[in-house]
């Protein structure tokens, strides 16, 4: 211990010995009234998935390691289809045509695509596109079932024939992350129920196929028509108004995965890229997610897309 020397001060009046006891009383007392806040632990980081085409994670196991707890100002769409399927106000989509967006120098869809004909009546969303695509063309509306069973093949088609185009990766992620400001949509953080997405219990082919294997699983039951039929899962375009961009567009992440225009070359022939969870995935991934998993003329009932243009101004 170290004992600190000081010159011997003269003895305090009885005034003096008074005042510093009133000061030691008030400070007491200031302390005694203060509230203990106490340790704040700070909130778990998010854990990625791994990057998974159709994994379904086993039983028991959670597709997100911590969800972030929503703070008190926002809002989360608990109950889907309750909500408007469209707010009352989008940001201009400044020299883009009806339901694009304009995000820097590109126009993009609000919302997922859905295949019309020649005719103006829509194709069914739950068989893959014609072999023909004369005629089909790509539309971006709120409200409606969006078209899945895409192949990159199709979709780059149907753009084509609206007068439109593919998206590029760049294009795409640029619209969902806001030029990396952003992991998901609507923010940095994950917030469960604002996009319609990791919807698990039970994945989707676990309740239509529950006695087939995943590995064993194949083309006839990833396209069997009663997936997009099931109304426990695929949802109508802009339904979920809080799985929405700063810029208007919505969905981007859930509902359904989305072909870009991207290809890679790989050891059995050339793949396409699409990106953004579909609605019975494996986690929550967000604007990252995305792979070329798949050859260009693959499909199944979880692959959409929707269409890029050039500003007329």
């Amino acid at each position: 211990m170290t004992t600190l020397h000081a010159r011997q001060k003269p003895a305090q009046t009885g005034y003096a010995r008074f005042c510093a006891f009133a000061v030691m009383a008030s400070a007491l007392a200031f302390s005694c009234g203060r509230k203990d806040t106490g340790y704040q632990a700070p909130e778990p980081p998010q854990t990625d998935q791994a990057e998974i085409p159709h994994f379904i994670p086993p039983k028991g196991q959670g597709g997100v390691a911590a969800t972030p707890k929503a703070s008190a100002t926002t809002t989360q769409n608990t109950k889907p289809g309750t909500a408007a399927e469209q707010p009352a106000t989008l940001p201009d989509g400044r020299g883009c045509t009806e339901n694009m967006a304009r995000v820097k120098q590109f126009c993009i869809d609000r919302y997922e695509i859905r295949l019309v004909g020649r005719d103006g009546a829509t194709l069914p969303i739950n068989q893959p596109a014609p072999h023909n695509m004369a005629g089909v063309i790509a539309r971006s509306s709120p409200g409606v079932f969006p078209q899945g069973h895409l192949s990159q093949e199709t979709s780059r088609k149907a753009c084509e024939n609206a007068g439109k185009r593919l998206c590029t990766l760049d294009e795409w992620l640029t619209a969902c992350n806001g030029s990396g400001s952003r992991k998901y949509p609507y923010g940095v953080q994950a917030v469960a129920g604002n996009c319609n997405v990791n919807k698990r219990d039970p994945h989707i082919l676990d309740k239509h196929f529950p006695d087939i294997p995943h590995m064993k699983r194949a083309g006839k039951q990833f396209n069997d028509p009663a997936l997009l039929q099931d109304p426990d899962y695929l949802e109508k375009t802009g339904q979920r108004t809080m799985c929405m961009t700063p810029d208007g567009l919505f969905d981007m992440d859930g509902n359904l995965s989305e072909w870009v225009d991207d290809t890679v070359q790989k050891g059995d022939g050339l793949h396409g890229t699409f990106a953004g969870d579909a609605f019975s995935g494996a986690g929550i991934q967000g604007c990252e997610r995305k792979t070329a998993a798949h050859a260009s003329n693959y499909l199944d009932y979880s692959m959409g897309t929707r269409c890029c243009k050039n500003p007329s101004r």
